[in-house]
């Protein structure tokens, strides 16, 4: 992976200090990966994303490391002439149970040594415009992932079969919104605010189904995946 990461930062006449800024805010992230540390799925979709190459060419060293034409499991959301201003957004492979938990699927890659690593399987990979994700949903595009829901708890806001954009930068429910979470079974999505002057901070998890009860967990009993900022579905 390290060999790949220094073509680009080549190819871009770019600094490992500065890739590495722009790609976690933390200047030492490609220092990291080079002394042997396992980088976080984060981690490599904000690299992806700022050495403009697949996850799957900078993971493994498939595909070319140029943007390349979509491939047909790519959705293009409003697809502009320049590419540049393009941001691949992965979809995960889990659906999201809105009652129900769901539970990601897994799958692995292997750095330039040969040793391998778990790693959030990705299914397809949807394409927005950088800006859009930027200003319009108020999301850094490193961060946006992609997930299908199923359930009815969250209905009729959102159905079965949904495809969420989900913001794992923005994991506190101030303000009150809907939210991808890991209740210890799986992953759902539900509603969350704080309950004000609760001590220890609570948080209050409703459904929009009236037909679901709503609950109650500490903030740290709650982990919290990243809030929902966009929804797509199939007409």
């Amino acid at each position: 992976m390290i060999r790949r990461i220094d073509q680009r930062l080549a190819d871009l006449g770019l600094s490992e200090r500065a890739a590495s800024f722009d790609a976690t805010e933390k200047y030492d992230s490609i220092r990291n990966i080079r002394r042997g540390r396992s980088p976080r799925i984060e981690t490599v979709l904000g690299l992806a994303n700022t050495l403009k190459v697949s996850v799957e060419w900078l993971t493994s060293g498939e595909e070319t490391p140029h943007t390349p034409p979509l491939p047909s499991n790519v959705v293009a959301i409003g697809r502009t002439p320049n590419m540049d201003a393009v941001t691949t957004v992965p979809e995960i492979d889990v659906r999201a149970g809105m009652g129900g938990g769901g539970e990601a699927g897994v799958d692995y890659w292997y750095d330039d040594n040969g040793n391998g690593y778990q790693r959030d399987a990705v299914k397809e990979q949807w394409q927005f415009p950088t800006e859009h994700i930027r200003v319009k949903l108020n999301t850094p595009p490193e961060k946006a992932v992609i997930i299908e829901v199923e359930g009815d708890s969250m209905s009729p806001t959102l159905l079965t079969g949904d495809h969420v954009m989900i913001n794992t930068g923005d994991t506190r429910p101030s303000p009150p919104g809907i939210f991808a979470i890991n209740d210890g079974l799986g992953l759902v999505v539900k509603r969350l605010e704080f309950i004000p002057h609760s001590d220890p901070l609570t948080c209050r998890v409703s459904s929009d189904n009236k037909h679901h009860n709503e609950y109650e967990r500490s903030a740290e009993e709650l982990q919290v995946i990243g809030r929902v900022v966009w929804f797509g579905r199939r007409v």
